[in-house]
Order: structure tokens, then C-alpha cells, then sequence
């Protein structure tokens, strides 16, 4: 690929992630309207008939997009931390996309192995946007900050689960991960 269009595509990398994760779900909302989207996983997108394939196709390209977020989100603090820890946030960034890509590939039909590879998504994940502020915290104040603040509101908004099931836990989450990039992508 031309350097030039690889720029153009990481610089709008964020934004097209972004509106992907908002018009999905709420195309499949539209398509499975007996859904309660508060109370019921998103996951039920994946095993219903009429939804399947999209949210399927949704969540494999999410999780590709995330990915390469992830990788230029390191790339942007490579010069400040260890090779080890380069490494570190590294392997991480994988195994949250590795575990996502799973969890779309996975119907939630067969419960706990997609719930559990759900599970370590959300913890690697969320573990990756914390790490990320920690180690950038000498370097870029603001963004660390940002970071540190918006993990512990997803860990946070996991308790949302007592209360209302996963749907408000997982639209918070989406809307939690989408603040980050669009955040990190333009203070960093």
C-alpha cells in the first residue's frame, strides 16, 4: 500500500472504527426489535436468524480495527518504555483480539467458552487501556490520565451487570472503548 494512503487510513482508523461500533448494533436493533438491548447480551445478535451474519461480520472486523488501533497506540509510546513492556502491551493487544475474534466466532449457544473468551476480552482489554496509561504517564500526562480514568470506569460499569444483565454493561463498555481511541488518537 502507498505510504501516503496507509497515513490517510491510520489517521481515520478511529473514526471509521467508531461509526462502525455505533450503526451495527443499532442496525441489528433495528432488524431484531423484540431484543431488550438493556438487559439481554449483545451476543443474542449473533445466534438470531435474522442478525446472525452481520454481527458475526461486525464483530471480526471490530476486532481487526481494534487491533491496529491497539498496535498504533503502542507505536505512539514505543520511544518511552522498555522493549520488554513494548512487548508486553504487545502480546496483550493480541490476546484481547484473538479472544474477541473467538467470542464472535463462538455462538453464545455454547455458554461459558463464549462467555469465557468474552471474559478475557473485557480483562485484556481494559487491562491494555490502563497499562497504556501507566506506562505513558512520565511522557503525556493528559492522555495517562485519560487512560487510567476510563479503565476503571469500565471495570467499574461491569457492576452494572447486578443490576440491568450485560446489554447496559456492554453498550457502556462500547461506548467506554470509543471514547478511549477517539481520545488517545487525538492527544497522543
Amino acid at each position: 500500500m502507498n505510504k501516503k494512503y496507509w497515513i490517510i487510513f491510520k489517521k481515520n482508523l478511529i473514526i471509521v472504527s467508531s461509526i462502525i461500533g455505533i450503526i451495527i448494533p443499532i442496525i441489528c436493533f433495528y432488524l431484531l426489535p423484540d431484543l431488550n438491548i438493556l438487559l439481554d447480551p449483545l451476543s443474542k445478535f449473533g445466534i438470531a436468524k435474522e442478525t446472525w451474519l452481520i454481527w458475526d461480520l461486525f464483530i471480526q472486523i471490530i476486532t481487526t480495527l481494534l487491533y491496529l488501533s491497539g498496535v498504533n497506540s503502542i507505536n505512539k509510546i514505543k520511544e518511552n518504555i522498555t522493549s520488554l513492556q513494548y512487548k508486553i502491551l504487545n502480546i496483550v493487544n493480541i490476546i484481547s483480539s484473538v479472544s474477541l475474534s473467538l467470542t464472535g466466532f463462538i455462538p453464545m449457544n455454547i455458554k461459558y467458552i463464549h462467555l469465557g473468551f468474552a471474559t478475557i476480552f473485557f480483562l485484556s482489554y481494559t487491562g491494555f487501556i490502563f497499562w497504556w496509561g501507566v506506562l505513558n504517564i512520565k511522557y503525556n500526562l493528559k492522555t495517562a490520565i485519560i487512560s487510567i480514568i476510563t479503565a476503571i470506569l469500565i471495570f467499574l460499569s461491569s457492576l452494572s451487570t447486578i443490576k440491568f444483565g450485560y446489554g447496559m454493561f456492554e453498550l457502556t463498555f462500547i461506548g467506554l472503548i470509543i471514547y478511549w481511541n477517539l481520545k488517545i488518537s487525538k492527544n497522543s
